[in-house]
């Protein structure tokens, strides 16, 4: 009767042994998740960063041709090519913020 009541203890512990491996490694695989999911989203939000610079330096250098075309042709009044000046200042101010 002793020998079974050890036997009957020894197997609770393992059952009990057992849960609780079991427990930790369904923690585990939900962290494991959870990272996953997050380097997703990370790399997501790398991606539109590197298109949104991507199109601010299309536009900044958009900009600076037509700016430069202004220029060339002397048609545009002062005031009209410091406002596409100024333009393209802030676009590359945004590519320059955008790229750190």
């Amino acid at each position: 009767a002793e020998a079974e009541a050890k036997a009957a203890n020894a197997e609770s512990e393992l059952r009990s042994a057992l849960a609780a491996a079991e427990s930790a490694l369904d923690e585990a695989r939900s962290e494991a998740k959870k990272q996953r999911d997050h380097a997703k989203i990370e790399a997501r939000r790398a991606e539109e960063d590197r298109q949104i610079v991507t199109k601010l330096t299309r536009v900044n250098a958009e900009l600076r041709a037509e700016l430069e075309e202004l220029r060339r042709v002397r048609v545009a009044p002062p005031r009209v090519t410091q406002a596409a000046q100024a333009d393209v200042s802030a676009c590359a101010a945004a590519v320059a913020e955008y790229a750190r």
